[in-house]
């Protein structure tokens, strides 16, 4: 007899930083189980004394594999995402589509390369823009920069991705947690770079993950 194949789709919303959205009844495939673990300081009570909320959030989000251990697939969705019914199975769906992947990714709409996210950054920071400033000022982002050595590598946006909990996986998830502790709470300089440097095989998404139909917008508006 088959085993079930157990997947765990996993957000947080944390500090109230997004509205609390309810997610619909997901279209569960046949032969696959279904485990949905939404985060709030609720059920996931903020650690004041250690961390903000924004950086708690990366405990699920880079740990999601070692809080609920045991499943085959695990889909993480930033709360500034819905969902809609065909969304697990729209995941299933990409990861099957490349069988070697231990990971899918979303290609990053606006840039290409990890140079690039960081010139954009820096250049957005030096007109003043007050969006990036709140999110960038105090963080150590040149810093980050020197420490990534793949600075060519392929954008990616860390709204959402599925993965396999292999090794691989789980090492470099490990060190994107290193990352976002030792230099920057904004994890997308770092993600390309700890996949590539531990070896992980990654299916790329060309569908853009701020308009997928699969993951609909729900964060509160704020300033730019």
């Amino acid at each position: 007899m088959t085993k079930p194949l157990s997947v765990c789709m996993i957000s947080a919303n944390l500090g109230n930083y997004d509205p609390e959205i309810p997610w619909p009844e997901q279209i569960v495939p046949p032969g696959v189980t279904l485990e949905i673990r939404r985060l709030t300081d609720a059920n996931f009570p903020p650690r004041p004394k250690a961390m903000t909320s924004r950086l708690q959030v990366g405990i699920p989000k880079m740990f999601g594999w070692q809080m609920f251990p045991g499943h085959d697939v695990y889909i993480w969705i930033d709360a500034s995402r819905g969902v809609i019914p065909e969304t697990l199975s729209w995941f299933l769906d990409k990861l099957d589509h490349w069988h070697a992947a231990e990971m899918v990714v979303f290609k990053h709409p606006h840039r290409d390369t990890v140079r690039e996210e960081y010139e954009f950054v820096k250049a957005k920071l030096a007109k003043g823009s007050k969006y990036l400033t709140g999110r960038y000022k105090d963080e150590w982002l040149d810093e980050q920069f020197a420490a990534v050595s793949g600075k060519e590598l392929p954008l990616y946006a860390s709204t959402a991705f599925a993965y396999r909990p292999t090794p691989k996986v789980q090492a470099a998830l490990t060190a994107w947690w290193y990352h976002k502790t030792r230099y920057l709470l904004h994890d997308q300089l770092a993600f390309p770079h700890v996949l590539w440097q531990a070896g992980v095989v990654r299916g790329v998404l060309l569908a853009d993950v701020y308009n997928c139909k699969y993951l609909p917008f729900v964060r509160k508006q704020r300033g730019t």
